[in-house]
């Protein structure tokens, strides 16, 4: 009898580990990309918390991928800037606990004092909470 609790025990222990491990930390991901679909390698993209005013980087791949991990729920702002583009700006971005948003942002052509806004709010297909793998 002591030595079938002491199983039912373990195994009920075993069982309950992976919900310590869940991750309750957003992420953002997507594709950096000029006019022509053509990706932005190097890409330079922050990510501020309006709430804590905290910064994270995260610079694009040669496939024009990025990822920013380990966001605490709240709402950001997400910016891109690369060399001979105009500055993107994207405010509203609501994270939920453990969502992994997918923001694909096209870069247009032009100074980089210039800026392009996306709207507060704004939806669009290029903001969802699917998440890459890549």
């Amino acid at each position: 009898m002591a030595f079938s609790l002491r199983v039912g025990c373990t195994l009920i222990l075993w069982a309950a580990l992976p919900a310590l491990a869940q991750e309750f930390r957003a992420a953002i991901s997507g594709r950096i990309t000029d006019s022509s679909e053509a990706p932005i390698a190097g890409a330079k993209i922050t990510v501020t918390s309006v709430e804590r005013n905290t910064i994270t980087d995260a610079v694009s791949n040669s496939t024009g991928i990025y990822l920013v991990q380990f966001l605490l729920p709240g709402n950001y702002t997400l910016e891109v800037d690369s060399p001979g583009f105009k500055h993107y700006v994207q405010h509203g971005l609501a994270l939920q606990a453990a969502d992994r948003a997918t923001v694909d942002v096209r870069l247009e052509v032009g100074s980089h004092s210039s800026k392009t806004y996306r709207p507060t709010g704004a939806t669009s297909s290029r903001f969802s909470t699917t998440f890459r793998v890549w």
